[in-house]
């Protein structure tokens, strides 16, 4: 199956409100391909969305919160089908702007290398032979031929250079910040959230939904839901921009 046909597909079967056939298709589609991350998300909407059912079934959950919940769940699978149209822009930006960064830099120290050798070099000495005539007895005449060494010329000494510091160096790139969306079950509302094992900055906060701004990375990152008691709830992968991710936590 090619990402034509899979949002083509997806489209039609939420239009029909066919949400489970939808998750299935998504799933389906990540195995075909080996895109583990999106297997995962798959997995955890599954998950949300039979929870949801189950919820309803019993009573728990009223038929709006139901409905609720399977648009959150829509919309999930959105984002996820756009995430798997270009898995590697950011990553690639990223590294050619470390290349530039770096073969910028050895420019710097080649030209700094150079110019200090160059200020370095000596003057020529300069010799001037100079014939003098000494008179000695009336009967012995002797030609000599005096070296004179002219003053040696000073030259300023040179610039103290830092040899350790290879000159201007480029600016680090600046840091681009995300916000991602975490759809979490009740009994870990009021969880703490991590990131990568610091405190998470948390914009928006509901029963069922947090957002949280993150700075946006080439790899993994780790998102943990910590409750009072020292259990926790991880969940691992790459994070973009509208991301959501899914706690099934037992």
């Amino acid at each position: 199956m090619t990402l034509p046909e899979l949002k083509s597909n997806i489209a039609q079967l939420l239009g029909l409100a066919n949400t489970q056939g939808a998750i299935q298709l998504l799933s389906q589609y990540a195995e075909e391909h080996s895109i583990h991350h999106l297997k995962r998300s798959a997995l955890s909407l599954q998950s949300r969305y039979s929870r949801l059912r189950s919820d309803n079934a019993r009573g728990v959950l009223s038929q709006a919160e139901l409905e609720i919940g399977i648009n959150r769940i829509n919309d999930g699978i959105l984002g996820l089908v756009d995430q798997a149209s270009s898995p590697l822009g950011p990553a690639r930006r990223n590294m050619l702007g470390w290349a530039l960064a770096v073969l910028l830099l050895l420019g710097l120290s080649s030209v700094w290398w150079f110019y200090f050798r160059g200020n370095r070099q000596d003057k020529a000495s300069v010799v001037v032979q100079k014939d003098s005539i000494e008179k000695v007895t009336h009967d012995q005449v002797k030609d000599t031929t005096e070296v004179v060494r002219p003053h040696p010329v000073e030259s300023p000494p040179p610039q103290a250079v830092d040899k350790k510091d290879p000159g201007p160096r480029p600016k680090p790139p600046s840091v681009k910040y995300i916000e991602v969306t975490l759809e979490i079950d009740s009994p870990w509302r009021n969880a703490a959230v991590l990131v990568d094992g610091a405190p998470a900055t948390i914009i928006h906060n509901s029963d069922y939904q947090k957002i949280i701004r993150v700075p946006e990375k080439n790899g993994n990152q780790k998102v943990t839901l910590r409750l009072g008691n020292g259990r926790e709830c991880p969940v691992e992968q790459v994070l973009r921009s509208k991301s959501i991710l899914y706690f099934t936590c037992p």
